[in-house]
């Protein structure tokens, strides 16, 4: 299975208020032949505002499906 990697960078000491929460996002589509793919399987996040949240992942690993999703 290929892991998404979220990766929060925050300033040593600084406050940060969560903009978005994100709790155990998943999305399934059904593959070819019928069976079911897990593209997301409970992925959890906070975005903090005034900060930047880098997605980083293999191909195939559900970056983009989770942005389409938010």
């Amino acid at each position: 299975m290929r892991r998404l990697l979220l990766l929060q960078v925050l300033e040593d000491g600084e406050t940060v208020t969560v903009a978005v929460k994100v709790s155990r996002l998943g999305k399934t589509f059904v593959g070819e032949g019928g069976y079911e793919v897990h593209a997301l399987v409970d992925v959890s996040l906070d975005l903090y505002q005034n900060q930047i949240t880098a997605l980083l992942g293999q191909n195939g690993a559900g970056k983009s499906t989770a942005i389409n999703i938010l």
